[in-house]
């Protein structure tokens, strides 16, 4: 399997953010994961 093709970590959380329609809120999760730590 090449190594591109696997995350560079996986975070478990409660509850996905969603936006006021329902749809994932990708810009609430880019701001809480913006500091992760990844290892490479």
């Amino acid at each position: 399997m090449a190594k591109w093709w696997l995350p560079d970590a996986v975070e478990f959380i409660d509850e996905v953010p969603k936006t006021g329609v329902g749809k994932f809120s990708k810009k609430t999760l880019r701001e809480r994961f913006a500091e992760y730590p990844l290892t490479s």
